[in-house]
C-alpha cells in the first residue's frame, strides 16, 4: 500500500485530535516504510495505536534505512503488527533496523508484534531503542537479524532507560 499518501492523511488527523486516544485501524496488507514525526498533545493517556482492522498488517520494504522510524515521538503503540524485511531485501545506512526509536521518543509499545529479517544477509537490527525511554515489548517474536533488540544511547547521558521486555521469543 502507498504509505506516503496514507501518512499525510494520518498526520493531518493526528494534529486535529490532540486530546484523544487515536486508534488507527489499518486494512489488511503490506505497507511501505514510514517515518512518524513528533506529535504534540500525545501522552500516556492520549496515545496513538496502530492495529489491524482485519487480517494481517505488515510494514515491509525491499530497500530502506528503517521500516518504521520514530523520531521525537511519544506514546505510539503497535498491536498485532508485523515488521519484516523480505528474502531479497536490503537495509542500508548507519544502524540499519526494522524499527528505530530515537533518544527523544518515550512510551512506545509493541504488543503481540513480530519482527523478522528474512533477508539472505541477516545484517539488520530488528528493534533499535536508541536512547528512547519507557518502551514496552510484550508477547512479541523476533526472528533473524544480526541483533534482536539493541538498547543503545547516543551519548553517556542519553541512553535507553526503563524498557520492559516480557513474554517475547527470539530465534
Amino acid at each position: 500500500k502507498d504509505a506516503a499518501l496514507d501518512h499525510v492523511n494520518v498526520m493531518k488527523q493526528l494534529y486535529a485530535f490532540q486530546t484523544l486516544t487515536i486508534l488507527l485501524k489499518l486494512s489488511s496488507g503490506v505497507y511501505n516504510p514510514i517515518t512518524i514525526p513528533e506529535i504534540s498533545g500525545i501522552s500516556a493517556t492520549n496515545y496513538v495505536q496502530f492495529e489491524p482492522l482485519s487480517g494481517d498488517v505488515s510494514f515491509s520494504a525491499y530497500s530502506a534505512d528503517n521500516i518504521v522510524d520514530m523520531r521525537n515521538v511519544g506514546y505510539i503503540r503497535f498491536k498485532n503488527i508485523s515488521f519484516s524485511l523480505p528474502e531479497t531485501g536490503v537495509i542500508r545506512g548507519i544502524n540499519p533496523s526494522l524499527v528505530r526509536l530515537n533518544a527523544n521518543s518515550t512510551g512506545a509499545q509493541f504488543l503481540n508484534c513480530s519482527f523478522a529479517d528474512n533477508s539472505s544477509s541477516q545484517l539488520c537490527t530488528l528493534l533499535l531503542v536508541e536512547g528512547a525511554s519507557n518502551v514496552v515489548v510484550d508477547n512479541c517474536s523476533f526472528q533473524g537479524g544480526q541483533i534482536g533488540i539493541d538498547m543503545a544511547g547516543t551519548a553517556s547521558d542519553i541512553r535507553a532507560t526503563t524498557t520492559r521486555i516480557s513474554h517475547s521469543e527470539f530465534s
